[in-house]
């Protein structure tokens, strides 16, 4: 009897600790502003057991909210060329894994966000050039 106590007891308190942190319930949000770093959160579904990967997928999702995050603070949200910018300084603060999916914390300075590069999509770049390259290649091709 005193054993069944102690271990309904132990499930009880673990039961209790089980649950997702904060974050992970307002991860559908954009990436927001917290004590001088831009946070935003994404999320991936394992597949086939596959957790690195799932991390790898929700990070690239979360970095994308940074960077829709840094074109609106630019105002550029309104061209209509397609744009890609150049995230730097970017960490993974923290992952949850759910029994099916992980969610991922990635944060960056603010400072660093205001000096993200924005420029203009390759979308018409060969195999092999670099932004570089291509812009070079773009000019002989011009003349």
């Amino acid at each position: 009897m005193r054993k069944r106590g102690v271990v309904g007891a132990l499930g009880i308190l673990l039961w209790g600790c089980g649950g997702a942190p904060g974050w992970v319930t307002a991860c559908n949000k954009p990436a927001t502003i917290e004590q001088d770093k831009v946070v935003a959160c994404g999320a991936a579904d394992i597949l086939e057991g596959d957790v690195e990967n799932a991390t790898s997928l929700a990070g690239a999702k979360a970095r994308d909210k940074l960077a829709t995050f840094i074109l609106q603070a630019q105002k550029r949200d309104g061209d209509t060329k397609k744009l890609y910018v150049e995230l730097q300084g970017t960490e993974l603060r923290t992952k949850w894994v759910a029994p099916n999916k992980v969610f991922v914390l990635v944060d960056m300075d603010v400072h660093m966000s205001q000096k993200a590069q924005i420029k203009q999509s390759l979308t018409s770049a060969k195999p092999g050039l670099t932004p570089e390259s291509q812009d070079q290649h773009d000019k002989v091709k011009k003349e």
